[in-house]
Order: structure tokens, then sequence, then C-alpha cells
């Protein structure tokens, strides 16, 4: 646990204030307290997952299982992608991962010129529409199959570098970093396999900004799924999310 401390320490202090560190290493302690419940010794991310799972499946302090593990399954399954592949997770290790995941996921709702608020209340802004035209004009659609690519641009460059390189001449913002990488790969995914469904051929601006939005929102769900599994946190919108569907 000290090692794994340590190494979570070094991550997050760089972009935390001293009182959102010290909850942050407060949650790290509490998540390792309850994932040694289920994980007693070392085993492989697939294990750790499905153990993880049949905790919350389980536990009787996880209220509407149904809904929440799910959600939480699929939480820890992308925060687990970001380790490497024969990684042996102790509780320890599980929580350093899952617990920097979510912390990092939560900066969906900050890139710039999407939206407003935080993750279940996110709220897409007029900026994006007109961001997302300008990335791509003349034209006034984006082939669907390159949605996932531009949004992983525009999120990993953050207000104007996802121009083509002849445009962003007169491009000078400058500010510090408002998300992680780990944002950009989850909304390219996640784009990917909305649009594989999508029947048309082509998105406008409107419909390419609808899509972040639904990312963040499904990313929401997943941290308030983990948050009620791991540390008792009362779910927000999980069960209403389902009800709706």
């Amino acid at each position: 646990l000290v090692i794994a401390t340590a190494a979570f320490f070094t991550v997050v202090r760089a972009r935390l204030s001293r009182r959102l560190l010290d909850d942050a290493l407060d949650d790290l302690a509490k998540c390792t307290r309850v994932a040694s419940k289920f994980l007693t010794e070392p085993v492989s991310r697939q294990v750790a997952i499905q153990q993880a799972s049949v905790y919350c499946a389980t536990d009787v302090q996880v209220k509407e299982g149904k809904y929440i593990c799910p959600h939480f399954k699929e939480g820890i399954e992308r925060a687990l992608e970001h380790q490497e592949y024969d990684k042996q997770y102790d509780a320890a290790d599980f929580c350093e991962a899952t617990e920097q995941y979510m912390l990092d996921i939560r900066g969906a709702s900050r890139v710039p010129r999407t939206g407003t608020g935080a993750l279940l209340d996110f709220k897409i802004s007029n900026q994006c529409e007109d961001a997302v035209a300008s990335a791509f004009r003349p034209q006034e659609k984006l082939e669907s199959s390159a949605v996932p690519d531009f949004w992983y641009a525009m999120c990993m460059n953050q207000d104007c570098a996802h121009f083509l390189q002849s445009r962003t001449k007169w491009c000078n913002v400058q500010r510090a970093p408002t998300h992680s990488y780990v944002v950009c790969e989850a909304v390219r995914r996640f784009a990917m396999d909305e649009v594989q469904v999508h029947e048309e051929k082509t998105m406008t601006p409107k419909q390419i900004c609808a899509l972040y939005g639904e990312f963040v929102k499904e990313m929401g769900i997943d941290v308030d799924a983990y948050e009620h599994a791991i540390h008792q946190d009362t779910p927000k919108r999980v069960k209403e999310h389902y009800e709706k569907e």
C-alpha cells in the first residue's frame, strides 16, 4: 500500500490543490480497505474484474445492484485497460488504477468549448457547434467514420490545434491542461461504438456535439456507479438512466 500510495501521490499532486489531494489519498485508502474484501492476493486483470463484479452483486451495502453493477464493471474495465496487460493486482494496485482513472475521466466535462457542468449535469454549449463546424469548413458535414479521430484530436489539442496545421498559425491560446489523455482515448472509443450504429454516413456539427454530450453522461454514470460500490456514496443517476431507456 505504501508503494502504491507513493506512486498515486506522484501522479496527482501536480494536478490538485492540497485539500483535493488529501481527499484523493483518503479515497485511495478507503478503496483499498474495500478492495481487500475481494482481492486477498495478487491476481490477473480479468480475475480482478470478475471478483470486483461478484463483490458488487453480493455486497449488502450496494443498493440497486442490477443498475449499479454493470456500470461499475464497465468503469473498472476501462480503468484497468490503461495498465500493463499482464499486471497482477492486489487491493492497493487495483485501487491505484481505478481511483486514478475515476479522477482523470472527470475531466471529460472540462474539455474546452464543449459544454459546462459536472459529469451528470453536463450541457453542450453553443460554442461546441461553432468549434466543430470551423474545424472542417467549407464542408458542412463530416464522414461518420472520421468522427472518432476528430474528437480525439480536438480533445488532445484542446483549443485550436485540432485544425489542420495550415489553419493554426493564428492560434496562440495558452492554458494549463484541463484534462488527461485518458478522456481523449475514452471519447474516441465511445465514438467508434456510436458511429457503427449510426445509419447516416455523415454527421452535422450538432450531431457530433450531441455525441460528446452522450459520452460525458455515460462516463458520469460509470463514475456514479463506482463511487457507490466502492465508497458507498448514494447513487445519483444510474437507476434514472435505466428507467428512461
